[in-house]
């Protein structure tokens, strides 16, 4: 009886451990089709700063999976994860004149509106993966992470209202 208490226990230890891991290979999988977005959509713009804007989102997406493969791979590993990543300065270039985006026509404005849906996404995303999560230290990332998604909902939306 006692072994099977114990079996339990481990199984429940297991699921939780994989259920950690398959929102980490979700999120991965999330931040790499959105840095491809970008990268296309920086491909579309024909002004140097507005390509800039999407190249950034890009870099972002990038450094957001590189951060989640780290920590995926620390935990399969049972390894400690990293230091908790920090929140970044101001990002986007405040120097870009809201009205270059009306210039672009609407193959970037409509890039401008998948980009908010798709940083609603993720934001909403990481959201509940902290709320369900244990793990303290992935909680942490978690809302980091979503408050990032946050600041490029803002951003975007800020530029498709100028558009």
């Amino acid at each position: 009886m006692q072994s099977r208490t114990i079996w339990k226990i481990l199984q429940g230890v297991i699921n939780l451990f994989s259920k950690e891991l398959e929102v980490l290979k979700s999120a991965i999988l999330q931040e790499v089709a959105g840095m491809e977005f970008y990268l296309l959509a920086a491909e579309k713009a024909t002004d140097a700063e507005v390509k800039a804007v999407f190249q950034f989102l890009a870099q972002e997406e990038k450094n957001h999976s590189v951060t989640l493969k780290d920590t995926y791979n620390k935990l399969l590993k049972e390894q400690a994860l990293s230091e908790p990543i920090k929140d970044g300065e101001a990002i986007f270039p405040e120097a870009l004149a809201l009205a270059k985006w009306r210039e672009e026509g609407t193959v970037v404005v409509s890039a401008l509106q998948i980009g908010i849906i798709l940083e609603k996404a993720l934001g909403d995303f990481y959201k509940t993966a902290a709320s369900q999560t244990n793990n303290a230290q992935l909680k942490e990332l978690y809302i980091t992470l979503a408050s990032w998604e946050d600041t490029h909902l803002n951003e975007l939306t800020r530029y498709y209202d100028a558009a």
